[in-house]
């Protein structure tokens, strides 16, 4: 499969003509050969859907896959759909995952939540609500550890590596932000690994297509994200077979949340920045290696939380074997974040908080099935003793917010639970609220 026509027939005959095995999706735009003979992607929407540019259909098709190697696709497979089926907020839904004997391919199909990162505008945002920041940082390190988990490598976790959701069409600064593309890693990693000496510079240079910058990125800058393991592998003359770690993937969201909460790397480190944009080829591996060695000092100096800068500091080592795993960072995040949000805080507050409550609501959970309170709160009595209940209960509570509200934490009709988007912490349970606004006469 040599051009791009060849990969839209195939596309074609497979997903869009009627009668096809997997009929029902439209070819958006032309197929993209990532590395030829080896990996396509393309964009599909499904038919019956109205395209609208935010949820289409990420399709990567891996070439000349045979025999055992389709086998063990097939287990991959079921990896990923295990990795989708958690609905995790930072992780795309697993559409469908497939070998086809007959035509010697295999492929992903997911459906992409949100669209490619806005890199410059995602640190102009992060710059102005690194509290926010710092909860998506958070989120993003739960989701790779939860990948990692079900022993999938991402291989090329960068700063292009995430989409942007918009939660809310009327602040688009509240948004979920969600790794992409690491479903197509496991093939990829094979590919990655065959390539080595003896190998044509063709191939070499096809291969390591793979890691350049996308567009929207600088080469510099992104250089920046890839963790010096990768350096040898992508501007030594002769190639060696590459080694995996799943640390590497923990250096580019490390490097990432980097610009995040220090700024663009061309704006904070200006002279090794411009010593890697104007390095002759063999001299990019060693000023690459001085620039991450810059952003790592520069943790001491940037005015962050102790506690962020050392998690930071522990996944930008560059050494994969001393790197700290996902796991690692995001136990240090949750056992410190208190301290790192407060880092952030405004003054305390001092205006007490008016809660209203609904007696109703409360007869089940509290008088019948959680027996807090001996009288019901349909009576007189039950209302009174509910409201002094509520008043120690959410005495000294703390009120934090969830901004997908109490999805995945209660149930009931979903616009209420998405409504819920604070939570009062308390002594014995925690309290999902919603804005309470008064009516204007």
């Amino acid at each position: 499969m040599k051009n791009v026509e060849d990969c839209r027939n195939l596309i074609d005959r497979l997903f869009c003509r009627d009668g096809a095995p997997f009929e029902g999706y439209t070819l958006v735009g032309d197929p993209e050969i990532v590395v030829p003979e080896r990996l396509v992607r393309a964009t599909l929407n499904r038919r019956t859907e109205t395209p609208h540019g935010h949820d289409a259909y990420q399709l990567t098709i891996f070439l000349q896959i045979t025999g055992l190697a389709g086998e063990l696709w097939e287990h991959t497979a079921r990896n990923l759909l295990r990795v989708g089926a958690l609905n995790h907020p930072a992780l795309p839904q697993i559409a469908m995952g497939k070998f086809v004997p007959n035509e010697d391919i295999a492929f992903t199909l997911t459906r992409e939540r949100g669209r490619p990162i806005d890199i410059d505008h995602t640190v102009e945002w992060a710059r102005r609500a690194p509290a926010r920041a710092f909860e998506h940082f958070s989120t993003l390190l739960d989701a790779l550890n939860e990948l990692h988990s079900a022993g999938i490598i991402h291989r090329n976790l960068t700063a292009a590596s995430l989409n942007t959701h918009v939660v809310d069409i009327d602040n688009p600064d509240e948004v979920e932000i969600v790794l992409s593309r690491f479903e197509m890693s496991t093939l990829m990693g094979n590919v990655i690994r065959t390539v080595g000496t003896g190998s044509s510079p063709d191939t070499v240079a096809e291969v390591r297509r793979f890691y350049t910058s996308p567009a929207g990125i600088s080469p510099a800058r992104h250089l920046a994200f890839l963790a010096p393991e990768l350096h040898s592998y992508l501007f030594d003359e002769h190639t060696s077979v590459r080694r995996d770690w799943v640390s590497t993937d923990v250096y580019g969201l490390g490097a990432t949340a980097w610009e995040w909460f220090c700024g663009r790397i061309p704006d904070v480190l200006p002279e090794p920045y411009a010593e890697v944009e104007q390095a002759r080829p063999e001299e990019r591996k060693t000023a690459l290696a001085r620039l991450q060695r810059a952003m790592v000092s520069h943790l001491a100096s940037a005015g962050l939380p102790e506690a962020l800068a050392h998690v930071l500091r522990r996944m930008m080592e560059p050494h994969p074997d001393s790197r700290w795993t996902a796991y690692d960072a995001a136990k240090h995040l949750d056992e410190n974040w208190q301290t790192i949000q407060v880092h952030w805080a405004g003054p305390e507050e001092k205006t007490p908080r008016l809660v209203a409550f609904m007696p109703d609501e409360s007869v089940q959970m509290l008088y019948e099935d959680r027996k807090w309170i001996r009288h019901s709160p349909a009576t007189p009595a039950g209302r009174e003793e509910l409201r002094f209940f509520l008043e120690r209960e959410l005495h000294d509570a703390e009120l934090v917010h969830s901004p997908r509200g109490a999805l995945g934490y209660a149930t009931g009709p979903e616009d209420r639970l998405k409504e819920a988007q604070w939570a009062l912490i308390g002594q014995r349970a925690v309290w999902f609220c919603a804005v309470l606004y008064d009516p204007v006469p």
